[in-house]
């Protein structure tokens, strides 16, 4: 069985917050978020895509070719498997602006 790490995030813009929850595997094929309340990304779930130390936040459609991501979160550059709970970090989201998240939980396997 291929290993998944999940990780829970708080974000926050513009005084309003969500809670954000991201799987990501080993192996190709399990990267995806889900968000609530949808409003505050625009989407209830989508994939997840990797750019040097930011995470897009995508649809799930299937393609990234050309999509815009719902938001990105921008991670410090010792990854976010060894990021520590509490930390605070920088976010961009298409519907509020400039952000932050705070990593509220993980599981790294």
């Amino acid at each position: 069985m291929a290993s998944v790490s999940s990780f829970s995030f708080d974000l926050e813009a513009q005084g309003r917050t969500a809670k954000l929850h991201i799987k990501v595997g080993a192996e190709p094929g399990i990267e995806d978020w889900r968000c609530y309340p949808p409003d505050f990304l625009g989407a209830t779930k989508g994939t997840v895509a990797w750019r040097k130390n930011e995470i897009g936040l995508f649809s799930d459609s299937g393609t990234l070719q050309g999509a815009f991501a719902y938001g990105i979160l921008v991670i410090p550059e010792i990854g976010l498997d060894n990021v520590p709970i509490g930390t605070v970090g920088d976010a961009r989201f298409e519907n509020w602006g400039n952000g932050k998240w705070i990593l509220k939980n993980k599981l790294v396997s």
